[in-house]
């Protein structure tokens, strides 16, 4: 490959006098190929191929000069060398990646610099295909399947997050299938560059200040900084605000949801859009994204729960969400396997078969046999069972039967005279019908009583009623103003953000009358920034946001929902204006 510079956002590759990407306005990295086959890395690693290049990185494959083992070599661009934070978060790399140790996690098992000082890294080569490739092919894949790729991606992170990494980047491209000897897929977790140590009492929140490695790690990802893929951002990366393990469960939640669905969560128009969506938007249904998919209730609700807005709503570890999956995947297991159980009945217990052994002689039956054989077998058994009964059994239950008989017949004697008998029915019928007819006189005078009481007492009764207390009356203006506001939300809501745009203005007109600082005036304030925010005029909607953001947290405080919501669509706009910029 020439010399060149590529988009790290959009993957586009331009010529070398071009500085920002055409489709994304982003500033271009400048990326070459100075290693050729052959060449020796380390003094024993010798270079046979490029496999891969990214916007921080590329990766040879190379084999050890001396095992003839094939390795995989990521090396930093030879244009970012002179970066200190980009060295240093490659180092960084390094060191996350040597404390871990797992089946599903790429090895890392060597680190060092070239003669011109290009830090690099050597990693096990992994032949297959990537997830991103499979979900080209493939668009969505099987629950079954799914479920037990996730399966395993969830046991990668859930060794990572009790090493303290969290890795903040996870993405189709950063995860490699690869077959075992019984050609069993397994999942391959890749690329720790972002990825940010967190002590296990910061994320329980006990307090423990960190040591000094970790507080430096916190200088290069600092508030405000965003890092990671916006098609699987979380929410507070979105923001800048630090992040833990949960980021890494609602990435993994938007990835599992493209993988069942065919498409990604939220497909805005950029990459800006996509981001104000994960903030403020909730995802469809499985069944509206797509109809076709047999996906059970039960497996949706997990994704969701793994996809709330607040980290606190979240399923709270990797282990948990493990847990989950591994259930979902052996109650579908179990449901595939039920219509082969019915078609074969459980057998009657060793005691009955015993019993029907003893009383039937066995027979040999084959299943083609016909209708008749089958039927000249059953009369036969009958007729065996018959013989085999004892007439003399049968005489003493009849002759005691036939002796009733003859005394019932001749006389006046009643085999059972309870109440209950044939003699008796006649007489409780009329006592039914009598104690009928007195409860039914009773409450006739009862309510005669009753009216002649209520004639006497009906001067003193107030007919007035209970007292009605009249609610407050809203005023015109302000009826006016909820109606723009809801027409506003109906419009911005179907998309029509001119319409919004138009009536959140009547409304905050209106709202003058009120004052400045009424909720109406900077509720209406507030849904003009979104709306100008929203057709991307972002200068416009900065101005109205902030002020917006400033007048809520005086009135309410900087923790109410209104302050929050414009502080968030704030820090969204001045993200878009830099990167416009």
């Amino acid at each position: 490959m020439e010399n060149s510079k590529k988009c790290i956002n959009c993957n586009q590759y331009f010529g070398t006098d071009q500085e920002k990407c055409s489709n994304c306005k982003l500033p271009l990295t400048p990326i070459s190929n100075d290693l050729a086959q052959g060449e020796m890395i380390g003094e024993k690693y010798e270079i046979d191929s490029l496999v891969g290049d990214g916007g921080m990185s590329k990766v040879y494959r190379a084999s050890h000069k001396l095992m003839k083992r094939e390795v995989a070599i990521k090396m930093l661009h030879a244009g970012l060398v002179g970066q200190t934070s980009t060295l240093t978060r490659f180092k960084k790399e390094a060191e996350a990646s040597s404390r871990l140790n797992h089946t599903n996690i790429v090895t890392t098992f060597d680190f060092g610099l070239t003669p011109d000082g290009r830090p690099y890294l050597v990693m096990d080569y992994l032949e297959g295909r990537s997830f991103s490739e499979l979900l080209q092919e493939e668009r969505l894949i099987a629950p079954e399947r799914c479920l037990k790729l996730f399966i395993q991606l969830c046991a990668g992170l859930e060794h990572a997050h009790a090493k303290g990494i969290v890795h903040r980047d996870i993405k189709p491209s950063n995860i490699y299938l690869v077959q075992d000897e019984k050609g069993n897929e397994i999942v391959k977790l890749l690329d720790f560059g972002i990825a940010k140590r967190v002590s296990e009492s910061k994320h329980n929140g006990n307090g423990k200040e960190e040591s000094n490695e970790e507080s430096n790690e916190v200088t290069l990802t600092e508030a405000g900084t965003v890092f990671g893929s916006p098609l699987y951002m979380s929410p507070e990366q979105v923001r800048g605000e630090s992040v833990d393990f949960r980021s890494d469960i609602y990435s993994l939640s938007c990835l599992l949801y493209q993988s069942l669905t065919g498409t990604p969560i939220y497909d805005g128009e950029d990459a800006m859009d996509c981001m104000y969506q994960h903030v403020n938007d909730e995802p469809e249904p499985f069944n509206h994204r797509c109809s076709t998919a047999d996906i059970p209730d039960s497996l949706q609700s997990i994704v969701f729960k793994g996809l709330d807005k607040d980290p606190e709503n979240r399923i709270q570890s990797m282990e948990d969400y493990r847990v989950l999956l591994e259930a979902e995947l052996l109650k579908l297991e179990q449901s595939e396997n039920a219509p082969a159980d019915s078609e074969n009945p459980d057998k009657p217990d060793n005691q009955e078969e015993s019993e029907v052994s003893e009383s039937q002689p066995q027979e040999d039956e084959s299943e083609n046999s016909t209708v008749e054989d089958t039927q000249t077998k059953v009369f036969g058994r009958l007729f065996e069972r018959i013989k085999s009964v004892d007439p003399l059994s049968y005489l003493v239950p009849l002759g005691v039967v036939l002796l009733l008989a003859l005394v019932t017949q001749f006389t006046d004697t009643k085999l059972y005279s309870g109440e209950g008998s044939e003699a008796n029915r006649p007489t409780l019928k009329k006592k039914k019908t009598q104690e009928k007819r007195e409860e039914k006189n009773e409450k006739i005078k009862d309510k005669k009583n009753n009216s002649a009481s209520s004639d006497d007492d009906s001067d003193n009764v107030d007919k007035r009623g209970p007292l009605q207390i009249p609610e407050p009356q809203k005023s015109s203006t302000k009826l006016e103003v909820d109606g723009l506001l809801e027409k506003g939300k109906a419009s911005f809501r179907d998309g029509d953000y001119g319409e919004a745009q138009n009536r959140f203005i009547e409304a905050l007109e209106l709202a003058k009358e009120e004052g400045a600082n009424s909720l109406h005036y900077l509720e209406s304030a507030s849904w003009i920034g979104k709306t100008l925010l929203k057709r991307k005029k972002y200068r416009l909607a900065a101005g109205y946001l902030e002020w917006s953001a400033e007048k809520f947290e005086t009135r309410y405080g900087t923790g109410s929902r209104f302050a929050k919501e414009a502080r968030t669509d704030l820090a969204a706009c001045r993200q878009a204006l830099a990167l416009k910029n």
